[in-house]
């Protein structure tokens, strides 16, 4: 329910914020649930605050993956302008595969006889995730639209693949009449 809800919420708060920002929400909700699944390790003696513990952070693991996923979908295509198409086909390979692998995990650390050591390795690979996003640019410029005796644009303009990209898509919202946003 908190992926689906996150995912709707994702795209206006990407508009609004940004989309590294919802990104780095994404991840800091995932990172929150690993910590309260590893907090919950420690409180099984009381059943009822480690279950609460657990309810919160399986919602918070919806909010992180809602956020998270559509994010990502929207850097890749960002990064990735001319081969879009590859770049978010491999991108949901690699989730798929997350997703088979992530029981195989799940099993391995139980017949370890240490749950807990899935979510500390996770917990760790998303902060390493949240420290080598940091350098990523705060906003994907939506492209600036000419105006009508404009033919130039501003200095320093398309430097980067994400605004490449999107100038590329403001181009072509224009000849087909449809808005970018």
């Amino acid at each position: 329910m908190t992926a689906i809800t996150a995912a709707l919420l994702g795209a206006g708060l990407g508009g609004r914020f940004g989309i590294k920002r919802v990104y780095l929400a994404g991840l800091a909700a995932n990172l929150l649930s690993m910590v309260l699944l590893l907090t919950s390790a420690f409180l099984t003696s009381n059943q009822s605050l480690a279950y609460a513990l657990l309810l919160l952070a399986t919602a918070s693991l919806g909010v992180g993956f809602g956020l998270t996923v559509p994010a990502i979908n929207t850097l890749t295509a960002a990064f990735h302008p001319g081969a879009v198409d590859r770049s978010i086909l491999v991108l949901n390979a690699l989730l798929g595969l997350g997703t088979v692998l992530a029981p195989v995990f799940v099993a391995v650390f139980v017949g370890l006889g240490f749950w807990w050591g899935l979510p500390l390795v996770a917990g760790i690979l998303v902060a390493a995730l949240v420290f080598a996003s940091l350098p990523l640019p705060l906003r994907i410029a939506r492209g600036r639209q000419r105006s009508a005796g404009s033919s130039r644009s501003r200095p320093g303009s398309g430097s980067t693949p994400a605004s490449r990209f999107s100038m590329a898509s403001a181009r072509r919202s224009t000849a087909t009449g449809r808005s970018s946003t």
